[in-house]
């Protein structure tokens, strides 16, 4: 009886360090230090601003920064939900020859850098701004010109 009491809390306590550390190691979004080139930076601002009959949803960059790839919602969808993580990634991938991370969620800088809280009002990019604001908003974040 002792036997099976043991292999039972052995299972039981497995699950959960395996739940618990799989859930806390994972995180969809890049992290690290990132500078991103002129042309990613560019190609943000385009993508901050939507094009007609479309919004911001999912912003990609390689981890050097060079290479970016991203993908639009209709305004008529409504609330629009994110793409497959993986499937995403791997078109980035594929699209530039890079490894690929995800950067932004709609108007929102989730990349973890140390600066960037990668949540809230901080972290949240107004279309409306101009260039430049943007840009120093990038820099404030650590991702460009630093």
């Amino acid at each position: 009886m002792k036997k099976l009491y043991l292999i039972l809390s052995v299972i039981i306590i497995s699950i959960f360090n395996i739940s618990n550390a799989s859930s806390d190691s994972y995180y969809k979004y890049g992290t690290g230090d990132l500078q991103l080139s002129d042309g990613t930076v560019n190609a943000f601002i385009t993508y901050i601003r939507g094009e007609k009959g479309k919004s911001p949803n999912d912003f990609f960059v390689t981890t050097d920064g060079s290479g970016y790839y991203y993908w639009y919602c209709s305004y008529g969808q409504g609330n629009c939900m994110e793409g497959n993580i993986k499937e995403d990634t791997k078109i980035c991938e594929k699209f530039t020859g890079k490894i690929c991370k995800k950067f932004a969620r709609k108007r929102d800088i989730k990349w973890k850098n140390g600066i960037n809280p990668a949540k809230g009002k901080a972290s949240k990019i107004r279309s409306k701004w101009s260039d430049a604001e943007i840009r120093q908003k990038l820099t404030e974040l650590g991702f460009y010109n630093n």
